[in-house]
């Protein structure tokens, strides 16, 4: 909708009045009249893009730093994953979801991986390398972030199991 601003100036002062119009934007003043009509839609036009692409960069962004992976632990235990000090939660299903690892956790076990440790009653259990994959959202990042932060991800086409040690 476009809205029409009509001004008529009166002895020392402007007397203006807004109307809807659908005819193009114009310009016309005199002496003592002005009007000018503005195309109120553009801007929310504009607005929306922007806040769209924000919401894409975001999402973008959140699902380039998260990394998931199946596991079947042993009961009571806690694994920690890639030297970091706080243990993963283990949903139900056995899925766990944790923020992304670098380029040094990529490889293939024993001497390459994401490093775990099993713990049970503060003693460890288990240690070792899980399987990674290269994270194909990470390739979408500016080049800089892509290459310097999270390439390493989970596999989420396989189940750690790490009571029998397979990872298939």
């Amino acid at each position: 909708m476009e809205q029409r601003i009509s001004c008529e100036r009166t002895d020392s002062e402007w007397d203006c009045e807004a109307h809807s119009t659908k005819t193009p934007l114009e310009l016309s003043h005199s002496s003592n009249i002005a009007a000018v009509t503005l195309n109120m839609e553009e801007p929310l036009v504009i607005v929306t893009r922007i806040k769209s692409a924000v919401v894409l960069t975001s999402l973008l962004l959140v699902s380039a730093c998260s990394t998931q992976g199946r596991f079947v632990v042993p009961e009571g235990s806690t694994l920690y994953l890639g030297n970091r000090p706080q243990p993963v939660q283990v949903q139900s299903d056995g899925r766990v979801s944790v923020h992304a690892f670098g380029w040094d956790a990529m490889g293939v076990p024993p001497n390459k991986g994401i490093p775990y440790r099993l713990e049970k009653d503060g003693k460890t259990l288990q240690e070792g390398k899980l399987r990674t994959v290269l994270r194909v959202p990470s390739l979408f990042l500016p080049p800089i972030f892509g290459i310097l932060t999270v390439p390493t991800g989970l596999n989420p086409n396989i189940t750690y199991n790490l009571v029998t040690g397979k990872q298939e």
